[in-house]
């Protein structure tokens, strides 16, 4: 085995600004940091449609609503669908206490109408040709 050569020893630096290498200014554009462009169809969601779908429409009627809104990223709609469903049953069960107007109101209109709601909700997502996901890609 032979030496790849002579060693050398390290130098120490002249000054303090050797230790420390100052960022040198930049103006203008950089080479390597311009926008790239975006060709083609942006990419499917790891999210299938039929789940989003069968669960917005299978379980308002175990009584959750929104689940699957939830599922494909639309967070807005899914929690107002799921508070208006679990606020309509808490009312449905707990207002007797309150009123004897309440019950019938929050049983036959709310609780139902908010179920219809989701599950047509549901229908739209399994015909629609073009979901997206809650960040706008296509949902496969």
């Amino acid at each position: 085995m032979s030496h790849p050569g002579p060693w050398i020893p390290p130098q120490e630096p002249r000054h303090e600004l050797e230790l420390y290498p100052q960022p040198q200014p930049t103006w203008g554009p950089q080479p390597g940091w311009l926008p790239q462009p975006v060709w083609g169809p942006p990419p499917d969601s790891d999210k299938g449609k039929l789940a989003a779908g069968l669960l917005q429409l299978l379980l308002p009627l175990v009584g959750v609503c929104g689940v699957g809104r939830l599922y494909a990223g639309h967070v807005g709609i899914g929690l107002t669908q799921l508070l208006a469903g679990l606020a309509g049953i808490v009312l449905g069960c707990c207002g007797v206490s309150l009123s004897m107007f309440i019950v019938p109101l929050v049983l036959v209109l709310i609780t139902p109408g908010v179920a219809l709601w989701s599950m047509i909700d549901g229908v739209v997502i399994l015909a629609g040709s073009d979901f997206r996901d809650g960040a706008g890609r296509p949902m496969r």
